[in-house]
Parts: structure tokens; C-alpha cells; sequence
């Protein structure tokens, strides 16, 4: 139970994980980011594109920051009462983000920064 904060962290493989709690780290660099959340909300924002995504949550929205010069690819959504919002996202031609991303309760949203 608590949140997962931070700014400017960078690895080459990033893992959080919380049972009741929102993970908003932001400035990220990493190659592969995985996030999971029971009852929280996820928010990341990347400077770097990650070359892979994965995200988790059952009850709680995920929105994710791209940087400009990025685009997806959806690998796999699936969702039972939520929706994907992409409406503030202008994809670029330079990084592939490939994105896995489930929730039961919750929507994604992927814009780009």
C-alpha cells in the first residue's frame, strides 16, 4: 500500500509494482518497462521511448506519456469496462514502442510530449 514516485529514473529494466497504490514516475529511461497495480492508477511519463510496455491493472485508469519522436505499435489490449483514448497522441517515425496493456476496470490513454 503506498505509491511509487520519481523523477529521471533510467534502467534497462524498469519493474513496478503496487497492491493499492498509483505509480507516477516521470523523466523515465528504460528499455522495458513493466507496471502493475490492483487498486491504483498508473502515469508514466518517458524522455526516452522503451523499446517494450507491458501494463497491468484491475481497478485504475493508465495513461502514458511518449516522447515526440516515438510511435506504437498495440501488441495486445483487452479490457472488460474501459477504453483506449489516443487522442492527444501525433505519432513520430524514430521509435518503436511495442504495448501490451490490460485492465478490468480502467482506461488507457497514450499521448505523446
Amino acid at each position: 500500500s503506498g505509491d511509487i514516485l520519481g523523477s529521471g529514473l533510467v534502467a534497462q529494466e524498469l519493474d513496478l509494482e503496487t497492491v493499492s497504490g498509483n505509480i507516477r514516475p516521470s523523466k523515465l529511461a528504460a528499455n522495458d518497462a513493466d507496471c502493475n497495480t490492483v487498486s491504483g492508477s498508473v502515469s508514466l511519463t518517458f524522455r526516452i521511448a522503451p523499446q517494450t510496455l507491458e501494463l497491468g491493472s484491475t481497478s485504475g485508469d493508465m495513461k502514458i506519456v511518449l516522447p515526440k519522436t516515438s510511435y506504437y505499435v498495440m501488441e495486445h489490449f483487452e479490457t472488460v469496462s474501459g477504453d483506449l483514448d489516443t487522442e492527444n497522441y501525433t505519432p513520430g517515425t524514430a521509435d518503436r514502442v511495442d504495448i501490451t496493456a490490460e485492465t478490468v476496470s480502467g482506461n488507457l490513454c497514450i499521448s505523446s510530449n
